[in-house]
């Protein structure tokens, strides 16, 4: 199965992507991880 082309427009743009650059995509992180990325973003 192809690998999903991922916009990263919006996270390149406010810094995302380079703060959480650890972060794997369809990597699943606790519901208080996802809730500190949402909030700082």
């Amino acid at each position: 199965m192809p690998k999903q082309k991922i916009n990263q427009g919006p996270s390149l743009a406010t810094g995302t992507l380079q703060q959480y650059s650890y972060l794997q995509i369809d990597q699943q992180i606790c519901n208080a991880h996802y809730m500190e990325i949402v909030e700082n973003a």
